[in-house]
């Protein structure tokens, strides 16, 4: 089971992520941060849309980043809806393979 919202105890039965976070280094930190609080709040079974969900498609290094901190987190996905700079959907999603110079660190 899957939730974006929760209340006390849904950790004995629910998986939570942090919602369709925003491609961008701020959004990362702020993941890691939620990520801790709720880990510390009792609540682990958790993670976020590895890379961002919205906006454009993430830098090598930031997706690089992105999957190292996502991998200890038990819900890993590389999910996404990118968008350009207008906000209009450009109908790419993010993958491993997106930056090939990267793509040996996010499959090793």
């Amino acid at each position: 089971l899957i939730s974006r919202s929760g209340m006390p105890g849904m950790q004995r039965y629910a998986q939570t992520w942090s919602g369709d976070n925003y491609t961008e280094w701020k959004t990362i930190r702020w993941n890691l941060r939620m990520g801790l609080g709720l880990s510390l709040s009792g609540f682990f079974n958790l993670g976020h849309d590895t890379g961002g969900f919205a906006g454009p498609s993430p830098s090598a290094e930031l997706l690089v980043r992105w999957v190292q901190s996502g991998i200890f987190s038990p819900r890993f996905t590389i999910h996404s809806w990118n968008t350009d700079i207008s906000g209009t959907p450009d109908g790419t999603c993010n993958e491993p393979w997106m930056h090939p110079e990267v793509t040996p660190l996010v499959r090793s």
